[in-house]
C-alpha cells in the first residue's frame, strides 16, 4: 500500500463517520485506492461521473481539508473517470510545456506551487494563494500579497495563474506589472482605442497584477483600474495583487 494509499484510508475513516452510512456506502465505499500522484495532486479512479460530479459538488473541500490535516503539507485530491485517464506525459496541459518558458497571460510556466520554498514568514501566504487557486473568485478577493523584494510574490501570484490554466486551460489569466499596465492605458488612450482596452481585460476571469505601488501618483490609470476592479469583481473574476508594502501605506494610491 502506497503512502497516498494509507491517506486515503485515513481520510475515509473520517468520512464514514462525518457522512451518513447511506452517504458513505453510495460515494465512498467503492474508492479503495489511489491511482497516481502527479503535480500536487492524488489522482483518485471513481466509478462514474455520477459520483465524481457528486464528490466535486459536496466532498471535495472537505477531503482536500482532511488530506492536508494529515499530510503536513499543501496537497489536492482530484477524482477521475476511467475516459479521463491520459498517459503520464500528457497529464500536464498541452499548453504548459516546460520547454517554453512563457504561456499566454504572460505566465511563467516555472512559477508553480511545486516548487515554491514555504517557511514560516510564507506559510500563511502560500496556503491563502492555494486556496484562491483552488476556487477562484470566491476565497479571498481580492488577494493583497506584501513583503520585501526578492521573497517570492511574484512567483506565488503566477503559481496562482498556473494552477488554474492546468485546470481549466479555456480560463483567462493576465500576468501585467503595473507599469505595463500603465503604458498599455496611456498607448490605448492616445490611440483612443479604449474599447479594445475594454475587452482586453473585462474578458478576464483572473486579473495578476505585479507592483501595484507603481500606480502611485498616475491618477488617471488609477481611476481606470478602480473601473476596471469594480467590474470584476462583481463578476466573481478573481484580482490578485501585490506590493512591497502593505495596503494602509500606500498614501497616493
Amino acid at each position: 500500500m502506497s503512502s497516498y494509499d494509507e491517506l486515503w484510508q485515513k481520510i475515509r475513516y473520517d468520512l464514514e463517520h462525518i457522512f451518513s452510512e447511506e452517504t458513505f456506502n453510495d460515494v465512498f465505499e467503492p474508492i479503495k485506492e489511489t491511482l497516481k500522484y502527479s503535480n500536487n495532486h492524488v489522482y483518485v479512479l471513481v466509478p462514474n461521473e455520477f459520483i465524481k460530479n457528486r464528490i466535486n459538488r459536496f466532498y471535495l473541500n472537505k477531503i482536500n481539508d482532511l488530506a492536508n490535516k494529515y499530510n503536513g503539507k499543501p496537497i489536492r485530491f482530484k477524482f477521475v473517470i476511467e475516459n479521463e485517464l491520459v498517459p503520464e506525459e500528457t497529464l500536464v496541459s498541452p499548453e504548459r510545456n516546460l520547454d517554453l518558458k512563457y504561456r499566454p497571460g504572460n505566465l511563467n510556466a516555472t512559477y508553480t506551487f511545486d516548487n515554491f520554498v514555504v517557511g514560516k514568514s510564507n506559510n500563511f501566504a502560500f496556503r491563502m494563494s492555494m486556496k484562491v487557486a483552488d476556487q477562484p473568485g470566491t476565497v479571498a478577493n481580492p488577494l493583497y500579497i506584501f513583503g520585501d523584494v526578492g521573497l517570492g510574490k511574484t512567483h506565488l501570484m503566477q503559481a496562482i495563474g498556473n494552477y488554474v490554466m492546468d485546470n481549466d486551460v479555456n480560463q483567462k489569466v493576465l500576468y501585467i506589472k503595473a507599469d505595463g499596465f500603465i503604458e498599455d492605458f496611456a498607448n490605448l488612450l492616445k490611440r483612443q482605442q479604449m474599447d479594445d482596452f475594454n475587452n482586453k481585460y473585462r474578458d478576464l476571469d483572473v486579473l495578476l497584477v505585479d507592483d501595484i505601488q507603481i500606480l502611485g501618483g498616475a491618477t488617471k490609470t488609477q481611476m481606470e483600474f478602480f473601473k476596471l476592479f469594480d467590474y470584476l469583481y462583481h463578476h466573481n473574476k478573481q484580482i490578485v495583487i501585490t506590493s512591497d508594502k502593505p495596503a494602509s501605506a500606500l498614501k497616493i494610491l
